[in-house]
């Protein structure tokens, strides 16, 4: 008798796949999101269930800064504020010519007077000494901010690093919608899981060890 033909099930339509006749549709184009980004569609609907999903390690990963992504962000600081903000080594060293410029042409003016008049036979008033202290003092005092940026460039570098890396901790905390609260709550229970991890480990050594010395003091048995 000849066998029947078998015939294969037809194939059925995923239901996250849709027509591309409807692609115009805005419930196909979220159909499709949900396909493709299921679990990002579920923690923008869900963010009260999203800090569930990340543990204190995944939290430490987005937070965490290596070697070579600080030494970034040090080195992008000091190209800004080399930019923008501090002298280069020729204004540093104008403004500390000018410095010792002004504090000579404030109290030592008469001493200059002398030594320009025997050299140069030249007698100079005091009030050009004056009005030379005046605008060099001026000018010191318009550079004095970028000469103190200067000096504390590394102190400032440091400073901006650390509020970096505390934006980032708050920026994640903030996206993951983790209070204060949670975040203790969540150290909490790492530092309670330390202890039990801790205290699990000590029984097993003395067990371990308590199991050794019994079988140390067991004799050799002597059959008779």
């Amino acid at each position: 008798m000849p066998e029947d033909p078998r015939t294969e099930p037809t194939p059925q339509k995923p239901t996250d796949v849709v027509n591309s006749a409807e692609v115009s549709d805005p419930a196909a184009v979220r159909e499709v999101f949900r396909a493709k980004h299921r679990l990002a569609v579920s923690v923008m609907e869900r963010p009260q269930q999203y800090p569930v999903a990340y543990s204190l390690a995944d939290i430490h990963r987005l937070t965490f800064m290596s070697h070579e992504e600080r030494t970034a962000v040090q080195n992008e600081w000091h190209a800004w504020h080399r930019k923008y903000v501090r002298l280069g080594a020729l204004g540093f060293c104008l403004w500390l010519a000018g410095a010792v410029a002004a504090w000579a042409l404030w109290f030592r003016a008469g001493d200059i007077a002398g030594v320009i008049q025997n050299t140069f036979g030249l007698t100079v008033p005091g009030v050009w000494f004056t009005v030379l202290a005046v605008a060099t003092t001026i000018g010191l005092l318009m550079g004095l901010p970028a000469f103190l940026a200067t000096t504390s460039a590394s102190i400032q570098a440091d400073c901006y690093l650390r509020g970096y890396t505390d934006g980032l901790t708050r920026g994640v905390n903030r996206a993951l919608h983790i209070t204060p609260d949670v975040e203790q709550e969540m150290w909490e229970e790492l530092r309670q899981a330390e202890r039990l991890d801790a205290s699990w480990r000590r029984a097993t050594e003395l067990g371990s060890q308590g199991a050794g010395g019994s079988t140390g003091s067991t004799g050799p048995v002597h059959e008779p």
